[in-house]
Parts: C-alpha cells; sequence; structure tokens
C-alpha cells in the first residue's frame, strides 16, 4: 500500500468528500470501506438539497426554533452553514465530479412546493403564510394559486388548492458518493476493503488502524466517519460518542409518463421526481423508526401506507410501478434534531469525528468534507467556522 496522509473509516458520502477535499489539498488518504462504496445508506437516500432559508422559515413559522435544531431558542442554527455553502456548491461540485471522476450525479434544480388546503389558507391567508419566509430571507420563495397548481399537476387531488414553493436541488445518491470517491482516487486517495476493529495508540497519538485481516495503515491522521458505526470505532479511543440509530426508508417506482420534475409535500409525505424521470415517496419523519439492535429490515407496512398516501395526494401514481423499497440505518444525536457531530477527537491530536448526519449527510456533504479537509490539513478550524466546530465537537 503507498504511504498515505490520512486514513478514513467509512466510503460513505461523508468519507468521500472527506477524501476528495483533502486529495484537492495535496494529501493522500485511504478510505477503508466494510463493503464498498455507497453500500449503505448514502445510496439509498432522498437526495435533495433544500432551499437553505426553508428551514428557518419552518422553524419560525412553527414558534418552535428547536424542533429544527437551533440551540438555545436562536432563530439559526449552529451547522445551517453546512446547508448553505452546501447547497451552493452542488452545481460545480457536480461538474467537477463528472470531469474528474467520470460519473454523472444527475444533478438537477427544480422547485420544491408545500401543499395547502383550503382551510388552511382561509384561516390564513397568503401574507401570513409567506411572512416567516419572508423573516428568513427567503427571496426565492414564492405562492402558486389553484390555477398555477393545476397548470402543473392536473391530476392533484381536489383538496389541495395553493401550493408555497422553494428552490431544490438534488442527486442520484449512489452516483454521488461513486462520484466523490472516484473524483478522490484520481487525486491520490485509495479506497480500499477492510473492517475496523481498532487503533493501536501511543500517548496522545494514533499511529495505526488494525483491520480485521491483521493488517495495520499507518498515517499521520485517522478519521472516524462511519455512520451509526462510529461509536463502537471510538469505543477504542476510550471515547463515548452517544448514537441513536433509525432506519429510514422510501419507495422508488416509475410512471409511464413520468412526472412533472417538481417535489410535492402534503404533511408528512412527500413525492419527489428525480432527474433521470424515477419517483421517490416517503414520510419525512414517518419513515424513521428507532433500531438500536442494528436491525435493517424494511418494514412492508410502512411501504403500504406510504403509497396509500401519496396517491391521495396524487392519484395519478396510481399507474405507477414498484421500481425498488430501500432504506438503511442513519446515526442521530436524538429525535429531535439531525445535529451532526464534526471535529477533532477529545483527548486525541490526531484523531478526528465526522458523524451524526442522519438524513442530511448528502446535503452537507460538500461543506462538511471541505471544512474537515481544512482542519486536518491547518490543525486548526477555519476562522470562518470556528464558532461552529465548537459547537459540533466530539463529546469529551
Amino acid at each position: 500500500m503507498p504511504h498515505c496522509d490520512v486514513v478514513i473509516v467509512g466510503a460513505g458520502v461523508i468519507g468521500s468528500s472527506i477524501a476528495y477535499h483533502l486529495g484537492k489539498r495535496g494529501m493522500r488518504s485511504v478510505v477503508v470501506e466494510r463493503e464498498s462504496i455507497g453500500t449503505r445508506a448514502s445510496g439509498k437516500a432522498w437526495a435533495v438539497i433544500p432551499y437553505p432559508q426553508k428551514s428557518i422559515a419552518e422553524a419560525i413559522s412553527r414558534q418552535n426554533p428547536a424542533a429544527a435544531g437551533t440551540p438555545e431558542g436562536s432563530r439559526a442554527d449552529g451547522w445551517h452553514d453546512l446547508v448553505a455553502s452546501s447547497y451552493q456548491r452542488m452545481p460545480d461540485l457536480a461538474l467537477d465530479i463528472a470531469e474528474r471522476g467520470g460519473v454523472d450525479i444527475e444533478y438537477g434544480e427544480s422547485l420544491h412546493t408545500l401543499l395547502l388546503t383550503e382551510k388552511e389558507v382561509d384561516e390564513k391567508g397568503q401574507d401570513e403564510m409567506l411572512a416567516p419566509y419572508r423573516q428568513a430571507g427567503a427571496i426565492e420563495t414564492g405562492w402558486l394559486d389553484t390555477h398555477q397548481l393545476r397548470d402543473v399537476f392536473p391530476s392533484l387531488h381536489p383538496k389541495w388548492v395553493a401550493g408555497i414553493t422553494s428552490p431544490q436541488g438534488q442527486v442520484e445518491p449512489y452516483k454521488y458518493t461513486l462520484g466523490l470517491a472516484q473524483s478522490a482516487e484520481c487525486l491520490g486517495a485509495l479506497v480500499k476493503q477492510g473492517e475496523a476493529v481498532g487503533f493501536a495508540m501511543q500517548g496522545d497519538r494514533i499511529t495505526g488502524l488494525k483491520l480485521l485481516s491483521g493488517e495495520l495503515l499507518e498515517a499521520a491522521h485517522f478519521v472516524i466517519a462511519a455512520g451509526p458505526w462510529s461509536r463502537a470505532l471510538a469505543s477504542h479511543l476510550g471515547v463515548d460518542v452517544p448514537m441513536l440509530t433509525i432506519m429510514a426508508e422510501c419507495i422508488r417506482v416509475s410512471l409511464p409518463t413520468g412526472l412533472p420534475f417538481q417535489t410535492l409535500e402534503a404533511g408528512d409525505y412527500w413525492i419527489i421526481p428525480k432527474v433521470n424521470g424515477e419517483v421517490i415517496l416517503s414520510a419525512y419523519e414517518g419513515s424513521a423508526s428507532r433500531r438500536e439492535d442494528f436491525n435493517d429490515s424494511l418494514t412492508e407496512a410502512l411501504k403500504l401506507k406510504t403509497v396509500s398516501e401519496c396517491l391521495e395526494i396524487l392519484p395519478a401514481l396510481e399507474e405507477a410501478e414498484l421500481v425498488e423499497h430501500r432504506g438503511d440505518l442513519l446515526a442521530l444525536t436524538s429525535m429531535s434534531m439531525e445535529k451532526p457531530t464534526l471535529g477533532r477527537l477529545p483527548e486525541w491530536e490526531n484523531g478526528y469525528l465526522a458523524t451524526h448526519f442522519g438524513g442530511t449527510g448528502i446535503l452537507m456533504s460538500p461543506a462538511a468534507g471541505e471544512l474537515m479537509a481544512e482542519l486536518i490539513v491547518t490543525g486548526q478550524p477555519p476562522l470562518r467556522a470556528a464558532q461552529m466546530f465548537a459547537r459540533l465537537a466530539p463529546p469529551g
């Protein structure tokens, strides 16, 4: 194996992004993956990149900032910059991955439409319902009246009479993760199959990653980016990383005539047309269930309910053909927020952790990978993200 500067455990979207950004800074990494690139949750996500101001507006409208992950009642959460920066960077990243890694990640920009009933519109009215978005600075958010909504979706269920629209990006999750990894390889990284089982240590430094095969991978820096499996790995370093493991699921379908390229959200359910013509159906919160035993089996009842509820939103889905019922395990700090953990491990000079992204790994991955690479290369959190790193620091 060639000399490397950094060993990264996990070839999901976060580990691959870190390797890619390290490569752009001239550092060689080895990414260790127990299975293969994007096999787990990173390759099975919805893979939408929401308009950053949308989450702030939703927190304002609920008058409950904590529900959107905002600390101590503040309006903007301590990791919002990860979302905003990634949202702006994704178009250029898609071009670079296509050129460097040879993968079309199927990036696309569409509208996301929050559907509203007549009762909701009558109770509040357009101005009041748009007020939180204006307060959040969501200048790209707009309104669709009944006629505009029907022009796009003629078969929409009659109870939906208006919509609030915001821009939204998306990628194909497996191709995006693979593209990052292949681009990293073009920049000098190596993706290596193997199961990490521990570390070699000397003083306050990690000197090697132990594999089940008996091999020891030596490097100057070590990053744990293994999703729900990060806790077990960190425990070998004496670090307890509290972890809530959940299973999130979605349905992938195809239609003979496709759908307009516009996401629909109604209640807890989302209908997401993809660039390739397929459609993702899922519940936002209802698709997630706790799986502390690491059971990754899919839920048949959830699949049937998701399809049934989405048919109530858009009856045209009656013609859809099931392509895949998919899902995987995610790591969260708690069920109430998807607050990532990002930074240097306490008491270890050259150990780092990047986990707890839950369902937000893809949308945060460009900025998370870039900032982690900068932290590793320079040894200090960049000034533009110093307070954010303080809030997202691993426990210690």
